[in-house]
């Protein structure tokens, strides 16, 4: 299993007015595998598969998540995972937490993960934590991807966007986390989860 050192990406999940989106005529839409040996290093460097430790042979993930989500995205199998390239390069958020102080493998207050993203992009984020671990950042978008727009409840964890908890969490990169989301989202994370960016489109 291979251990990220910055934030990778967990998903590009359409959405409609807060309703999940899923399993859009994914018969019709068959995965093709990449066969740009240049486009899989930049799509596995930033939504890479922790499990494969060859990247891009199997390309597994990524055809479930397009079977399960980029389906629903109004966008060709290329155009989605290009977008999805396109919204992770607009914030380089390990750089963002850091430029505030906030280093990975200390304690840090929620609160100021969630003002420094916010500072950075313009809008509100969605902060996610498993056992005390920032698990994820999610990012959301307009419909066309082009604008940064707030995350909207109801999406509250115990790091949530109100950050009304003076408990400390940390900051770690490594381990394991298996990728999903378009606004919204909740992840599958095991062990100590990684840091994950998460880009959300709204269409509804």
């Amino acid at each position: 299993m291979r251990t990220p050192l910055n934030f990778t990406i967990h998903g590009l999940w359409p959405d409609n007015n807060g309703q999940r989106l899923l399993n859009c005529n994914s018969k019709g839409h068959r995965f093709k595998a990449f066969k740009d040996g240049r486009f899989v290093a930049k799509l596995d460097y930033r939504w890479p598969d922790l499990f494969e430790a060859s990247p891009g042979t199997k390309q597994t993930f990524w055809r479930d998540e397009w079977a399960k989500h980029g389906t629903c995205s109004n966008l060709n199998q290329q155009q989605y995972f290009t977008k999805a390239i396109e919204l992770k390069d607009r914030f380089n958020l390990l750089h963002i937490l850091e430029a505030s102080g906030i280093n990975y493998g200390l304690k840090v207050d929620p609160r100021k993960v969630n003002a420094s993203v916010s500072a950075a992009t313009g809008h509100l984020p969605i902060l996610k934590c498993v056992q005390k671990l920032l698990s994820e950042i999610i990012i959301c978008f307009d419909s066309n991807g082009a604008n940064v727009i707030d995350c909207p409840p109801p999406f509250s964890t115990p790091c949530g966007n109100k950050m009304d908890t003076d408990d400390p969490i940390y900051l770690m990169v490594g381990d394991f986390v298996e990728i999903q989301h378009l606004k919204g989202s909740v992840a599958d994370i095991e062990d100590e989860a990684p840091i994950v960016a998460i880009a959300i489109l709204d269409s509804g």
